[in-house]
């Protein structure tokens, strides 16, 4: 009985140290980054985007895109009250926006084309200290990465 115990749990410990390892993923590294979400926005819980090791993934709840890493899904409620949501859809600029800002309030990042951004969705930054980025997505991933 013990032995069946000890393997359960070598078992249990071994795969969960090569989970992370055994989702597909899209890197790329440069000094300087281009990104653009793609439409529809629909995002699975699976989908995420890496960068620099810190993990962002998509949400419906306004609540958690304000206050966690977690970035607009194709809607977003923004209240709900006695059964009923307010939503709105998310669109390619307010997706950017709100990862421009996510990137820029981390301190580690700097958006080098703002007007772009609110007119085109398209996000360009590079780290403050001149450091290769880091990005990586999931497989199927709505977005187009670039390396600059």
């Amino acid at each position: 009985m013990k032995t069946k115990i000890i393997l359960f749990l070598n078992f249990s410990i071994f795969f969960n140290c090569i989970k992370g390892n055994l989702i597909s993923k899209n890197c790329v590294s440069s000094k300087i980054i281009s990104i653009q979400f793609s439409e529809p926005f629909n995002y699975s819980k699976l989908d995420t985007l890496f960068i620099d090791g810190l993990k962002h993934t998509h949400s419906y709840s306004m609540n958690s895109i304000n206050n966690n890493d977690k970035l607009p899904k194709e809607k977003v409620v923004l209240f709900e009250k006695d059964g009923k949501e307010a939503t709105t859809k998310t669109n390619i600029i307010s997706i950017a926006r709100i990862f421009a800002f996510k990137l820029k309030s981390t301190g580690t990042y700097e958006i080098i084309n703002i007007p772009e951004v609110i007119t085109t969705g398209v996000i360009r930054f590079k780290r403050i200290d001149e450091k290769k980025i880091n990005i990586c997505t999931t497989k199927n991933y709505l977005a187009k990465l670039e390396a600059l």
